[in-house]
């Protein structure tokens, strides 16, 4: 089985999820978004990005626009709580920009922001988005994130799709 692992990556997020699978014993090609591939022949696609203004990173939208007719499995970091209403809207935002391919599933994980951006959540609250407690609490847990227990829920979730997929 052919598998891609394509992700997008600023701070280093969700390509430290997507490096985290390079001791899998499946023949994986883990590539950053850019240059994009020429060739996306594979069996399973697995798209990684981090999250913008609720939805995927632009970069990573220009890229699921283009895919058809794919398998794709969906991962990804964000500021927010992964089963929280704002990440599920993020991945429904998601599944619309690939409607003409098959979603096999997804996995969220918190992200740590850069230094500077985190600093200035912190002392400038926007009126949308005012400083609380738990919104504190929840920028503050964000910065120990991905760690190595959201690897192997990482790796946890990969083998479910691709044992899944196995099958069929």
């Amino acid at each position: 089985m052919k598998i891609l692992i394509l992700y997008s990556s600023v701070t280093g997020n969700t390509e430290y999820l997507a490096q985290s699978l390079k001791s899998s014993e499946h023949k994986l090609t883990i590539l950053p978004i850019y240059p994009f591939p020429v060739n996306l022949d594979y069996d399973i696609i697995f798209l990684g990005f981090w999250v913008y203004r609720g939805a995927p990173d632009p970069r990573i939208i220009r890229v699921m626009r283009a895919l058809k007719g794919k398998k794709i499995a969906l991962f990804g970091t964000l500021s927010a709580y992964p089963h929280s209403e704002h990440a599920k809207k993020v991945l429904e935002r998601a599944r619309n920009y690939l409607k003409e391919n098959t979603i096999l599933g997804s996995f969220l994980c918190l992200g740590k922001l850069e230094k500077k951006r985190y600093q200035q959540k912190l002392t400038n609250p926007s009126l949308k988005h005012p400083m609380t407690t738990e919104r504190k609490a929840r920028l503050s847990e964000g910065q120990k994130h991905p760690n190595d227990e959201d690897c192997k829920n990482f790796q946890a979730f990969f083998d479910t799709i691709i044992n899944a997929q196995s099958k069929n």
